[in-house]
């Protein structure tokens, strides 16, 4: 019998095998850090699948407060950023008040899974 060790660390490195995520709120100090990350995962021959956007408020249609929708603006430079020259994939969930928040983020899911590129 052919017998082959395999570490958690191998399984990392071998696409068919994972998928890494790289999950970052849509604020400039999260965003630099997950790129840290992403940098030195690339160091040890990890390459990441896709960036996800948490809880972004320029997911959400029909803001009207002014400062909703200031911060909105803003994330919309840092999610661009992230799309120019972070990564290839991006999927967004959207900022949602909702106190039962899985089975409105399952739904969500089913109708929007990820941003245009």
């Amino acid at each position: 019998m052919n017998w082959k060790i395999r570490t958690p660390y191998m399984a990392l490195q071998d696409i068919s095998h994972s998928k890494v995520l790289l999950i970052s709120l849509p604020e400039t100090t999260p965003m630099q850090e997950a790129a840290s990350l992403q940098q030195d995962l690339k160091r040890a021959g990890i390459s990441p699948y896709a960036w996800m956007i948490n809880q972004s408020l320029s997911m959400v249609p029909g803001i009207t407060d002014p400062l909703l929708k200031s911060r909105a603006h803003a994330e919309e430079e840092i999610i661009s950023n992230i799309k120019e020259n972070l990564t290839e994939r991006i999927f967004g969930i959207p900022y949602m008040p909702v106190k039962d928040l899985l089975p409105e983020l399952l739904e969500n899911v089913k109708t929007n899974s990820s941003l245009k590129k």
